[in-house]
């Protein structure tokens, strides 16, 4: 009776299909090397178990091989058996496929012991057998002969899996083949499906965890391969030929194993290998693909199942993160509701195309932000080369000049990025102008004429907020209108910048009427932008513009001293006026105290100090009241004499910097004190004190530029300055009295004379430095 799970036709050409002699090595796996064909039936078997939703299909039992000839000549049909108990009789397997004799069969699987103990294993058969254990040859009685009993004794393992073999040939007759087992704890019986495994023909699988080199400078680059068996994976299969890695620039080499695991099932196994990089450090020269293939006939289960080889990934190395470039930009219109623009992103491996999402942000002005909405991609996956089309709306919903001011196109910090996760750098991509209002216009301070000049240079402030168009400035931009209705055209000389800008100076010239400015020119200049002329760089034009006027004036202004009163003696100061005068304005600001320096006797020069300015209201005439303080604190009959009054120079001057020419403008005296006559008194009379007191406050008072200096000698004094004039009478008494009665060496100093005659005659100290006396009328 045939008892099998499932039974396949056999029509092809399977490998290893001639008889096996024996096992070999010394794991604990089969030698039987059994076909791809093989492999996917038995998988098969089990796919179809779980789609059909039936109880799981037992991998116990036998794989049955059935060949036509008598040894092994052509595989007919292939098919689990559940165990090897059949009587054909004068049959065959399958009278669809095998003749009734000339037959041959192979059993191959693995046996499970129940008792770890000797095994005596049978064969019942008609004709030749043949049976290994473990890859022990335990039966061989490979000839024809009648139903025969054969055994052969091993010991086992309860549990453990052994290999076994069976091959059986049918020559003519009946046809007979049973195996079975006996222990001294199992009864004789045949062996039963649930001890028979079928043999293991699946691979191990493997998985990776490759990751991408995104950081420059490593030696080598690590990896881990998972292998994944039911049975086990066969340790002794893991090493240095496993796996090449090829990659650019001809890069190929075998991974080299520097780590390994195993689980206690031996079912999981992970690999650690390790690559070298090209020449010796990863670097940009290195980015490309690298592809992982696992080789032929190098990982196997203890089965002798080997991987197919094939690419297990690939990896990257790559340092390089994407650019981003702006298209050309279109100008924005008024009214409309959006602005689309795109950009182009470019990587030497592959842009992330999900990171193009959120890449962007428009930066609009006084801070605000606009979000980008994507709109299109020009690729439908990750690619070197992506162009993306964006768009934002308008801020009120429509653009208008509410709106106007400078925008920028920013790609954001860590967001875009290749497949590696090299992120760009944040940084603006390009910028637009939102702007429907022209420039604005200034004309800058103007400068005076300067006689004699052959041109006069003004500058003109252009503003805008998207930039002024520099081609649009020229000879024809400024008219300027003379005294007499006359127009002139200004000459364009210079700008800054030399380009377009949000900010731009414009110096013009104007060309002096008759060669050269002079008095004949005078009068009021006006200078005025023409429409039309000068725009941004979006062309909103300005209109006419009045800048503004010039008034031309090459005299300078007039200077008069006046004064009220004379100095009066024992004053502290003295203010004076000086009016100024000018055809057009006089410059107030130009007014202040270095304008007048005064000088006098006794080497006396001052600053004048401005007290007040008085304008008219046309500031054409202007009086500016000056104060200048006494010599000595005090106005006194020293300080008599006349004092100049001068203009300084480039100090006062009109609104077109003319300036009142430096010079004296008058002079101011200070007439001494007619000298009172004192008459002369007898030394015995009962008043001579007091009137030696009033003779000497007299004498202080005239002559106390006279006193001593420091150091010089009485003898000097008295005939060099006190007797180098003529004396009165009274002089003769005074002079007389004091020599005779204030005792002094010849060789004392005058200073100490002096001293003593104002002690004599209780008059204060005046210093003895040829200064004024103090406290003196």
């Amino acid at each position: 009776m045939v008892s099998s799970d499932r039974i396949f036709s056999a029509s092809e050409n399977f490998l290893n299909s001639s008889p096996l002699d024996g096992f070999s090595g010394s794991d604990v796996e089969s030698s039987l090397l059994v076909s791809p064909l093989v492999a996917n039936v038995l998988a098969s078997v089990s796919a179809s178990a779980a789609i059909l939703a039936a109880e799981p299909q037992p991998l116990n039992g036998l794989l049955g091989q059935y060949y036509a000839g008598s040894n092994f000549e052509q595989l007919k049909l292939t098919r689990s058996d559940a165990s090897v108990n059949f009587d054909w009789g004068a049959g065959s397997p399958d009278s669809s496929v095998l003749e009734n004799s000339l037959f041959s069969a192979r059993w191959s699987g693995s046996v499970v012991a129940n008792y770890s103990e000797t095994y005596t294993f049978f064969t019942r058969s008609d004709d030749g057998i043949r049976l290994w254990v473990d890859g022990k040859l335990l039966i061989n009685n490979w000839v024809d002969h009648a139903l025969t009993e054969d055994q052969g004794k091993i010991t086992l393992v309860a549990g453990q899996k052994y290999d076994i073999r069976l091959e059986y040939y049918e020559n003519f007759g009946g046809a007979i083949v049973q195996l079975l087992w006996a222990s001294d704890s199992q009864v004789k019986e045949i062996i039963p499906q649930s001890n028979l495994l079928l043999p293991d023909v699946t691979a191990p699988t493997a998985t990776t965890d490759l990751k991408s080199i995104t950081q420059s400078g490593g030696s080598d680059y690590r990896f881990t391969v998972t292998y994944r068996d039911e049975a086990a994976v066969k340790r002794s299969t893991i090493g240095d030929g496993n796996i090449v890695v090829t990659g650019p620039n001809n890069y190929s080499q075998a991974a080299k194993v520097v780590n390994l695991s195993q689980d206690a099932t031996g079912g999981i196994l992970t690999a650690t290998y390790s690559l070298e990089a090209p020449g010796g450090v990863w670097d940009a020269a290195d980015t490309g693909t690298y592809f992982v293939n696992l080789q032929s006939n190098q990982v196997s289960d203890i089965d002798s199942n080997f991987i197919a080889a094939g690419s297990l990934g690939t990896f990257r190395v790559d340092f390089v993160p994407p650019t981003a470039q702006i298209e050309p930009l279109s100008e924005i219109v008024g009214g409309g509701s959006d602005y689309r623009f795109a950009v182009t992103y470019r990587d030497n491996l592959a842009v992330q195309r999900i990171s193009l999402y959120d890449a962007l942000q428009v930066n609009g002005p006084n801070n605000s932000t606009i979000p980008v909405q994507l709109l299109t991609f020009s690729s439908d996956r990750d690619a070197a080369t992506i162009t993306a089309t964006y768009r934002i709306a308008a801020p009120g919903g429509s653009w208008d000049s509410a709106d106007s001011g400078n925008y920028a196109i920013v790609l954001q910090p860590k967001a875009l990025s290749d497949l590696d996760q090299n992120f760009a750098a944040s940084q603006t991509l390009a910028t637009f102008a939102v702007d429907f209002l022209p420039p604005t216009v200034q004309l800058n301070a103007l400068a005076s004429v300067v006689a004699g000049s052959n041109s006069y240079q003004f500058t003109v402030n252009y503003q805008d907020a998207t930039g002024v168009s520099r081609q649009t400035l020229g000879d024809r931009n400024i008219i300027v209108t003379g005294p007499q209705g006359e127009l002139r055209t200004a000459t364009l000389v210079s700008t800054s910048p030399e380009g377009n800008g949000t900010s731009l100076s414009a110096t013009y010239r104007l060309d002096a009427p008759g060669g050269s400015w002079d008095e004949a020119d005078r009068g009021l200049y006006e200078f005025n932008l023409q429409a039309n002329q000068v725009s941004d760089v979006l062309g909103n034009s300005l209109g006419a513009v009045a800048l503004g006027a010039l008034q031309v004036d090459l005299t300078a202004p007039i200077a008069t001293l006046s004064w009220n009163s004379g100095i009066k003696l024992g004053a502290k100061d003295y203010s004076f006026a000086v009016t100024y005068q000018d055809a057009s304005t006089v410059s107030l600001s130009s007014l202040d105290d270095q304008d007048v320096t005064v000088t006098g006797p006794n080497n006396f020069t001052q600053l004048a100090q401005l007290v007040s300015i008085v304008p008219s209201p046309d500031n054409q005439r202007v009086t500016a009241i000056y104060r200048i303080t006494a010599p000595g604190g005090l106005w006194n009959a020293a300080a008599a004499g006349s004092y100049n009054v001068r203009i300084n120079p480039q100090q006062v001057s009109d609104r077109q910097n003319n300036f009142v020419p430096a010079g004296t403008i008058g002079s101011l005296v200070l007439e001494a004190p007619p000298a009172p006559t004192i008459p002369p008194i007898e030394p015995s009379s009962p008043n001579f004190n007091q009137w030696l007191t009033d003779w000497s406050q007299q004498w202080l008072n005239q002559r106390s530029s006279e006193l001593p200096t420091a150091g010089q000698s009485l003898n000097s004094w008295l005939t060099n300055i006190v007797m180098a004039r003529s004396l009165t009478v009274a002089d003769r008494v005074a002079w007389t009295f004091l020599l005779t009665t204030i005792p002094l060496d010849a060789s004392a100093l005058a200073s100490d004379f002096v001293t003593a005659w104002l002690k004599a005659t209780g008059i204060p100290d005046p210093g003895l430095r040829g200064g004024p006396v103090d406290g003196l009328p």
